[in-house]
């Protein structure tokens, strides 16, 4: 497996299996697939810069990830595994390459994750991601909950 950092010329790559991720897992995301395969190349573009990707050793990319700055903290957001690639440590890479730098400079990361989804919040607890407490809708009219972690 290879994780690498994505730039903004990455944005095709970003794009394909970001829409794949909406399709497969559409209450894991506060996005949807309708709203993103509307998106312009130049959203790709920005959007694909603080992310990152996982290949399998066979070439296909499993994996993704990324951050947004907030100011005060880093908020990690859209990691996803394709369910055929899972359990392999895939996430967890991706952790590192998204927050190697954000630990190092002492930064707050936060990520929201689906309560109804106790498989992805244990592995975000053995990376050591804690449960705040805090819940809001996953998306504006939505059902779905999620709760905020922090790293430890």
């Amino acid at each position: 497996m290879s994780v690498r950092r994505l730039t903004a010329d990455d944005w095709a790559l970003f794009r394909d299996i970001r829409l794949r991720a909406l399709r497969e897992a559409p209450t894991a995301f506060g996005s949807t697939y309708e709203r993103e395969v509307a998106f312009a190349e130049e959203d790709w573009r920005v959007r694909s810069r603080g992310a990152a990707v996982a290949t399998a050793p066979d070439g296909d990319t499993v994996a993704v990830g990324g951050t947004y700055d907030e100011g005060d903290h880093l908020h990690v957001v859209a990691v996803w595994t394709d369910p055929a690639a899972r359990g392999r440590g895939h996430a967890t890479a991706i952790l590192h390459v998204l927050l190697d730098d954000a630990s190092a400079a002492g930064r707050i990361v936060v990520l929201d994750v689906n309560v109804a989804n106790p498989e992805v919040i244990a592995v975000y607890e053995r990376f050591g991601f804690e449960r705040t407490g805090v819940t809001s809708p996953l998306r504006p009219g939505s059902t779905e909950t999620t709760q905020t972690m922090r790293l430890r």
